[in-house]
């Protein structure tokens, strides 16, 4: 599941948490998440908040994220691209 966001502002921010917090039960159904969007710039600490999500993409890397993505699913790790 792909959420695309932008959060430049803090209540926009507080809505993308609490949206992620939400797709946190759908992790157990074995879904993927992956947070594209100017919130990148919180990158590290969307992994702190919300540690269900699996891959972090900022829209400046939307050219690459097929890359991104094909990289995180054979490599299981973490990403978070500028």
């Amino acid at each position: 599941m792909l959420y695309n966001t932008c959060s430049i502002r803090d209540k926009a921010e507080q809505k993308v948490f609490n949206r992620l917090n939400d797709y946190k039960k759908l992790r157990k159904q074995g879904k993927k998440f992956g947070v594209l969007g100017c919130v990148r710039s919180r990158g590290e600490k969307i992994f702190e908040k919300a540690p269900h999500v699996d891959l972090v993409c900022g829209s400046a890397s939307y050219r690459i994220f097929r890359k991104c993505w094909c990289n995180w699913k054979t490599r299981r790790s973490r990403k978070v691209s500028a």
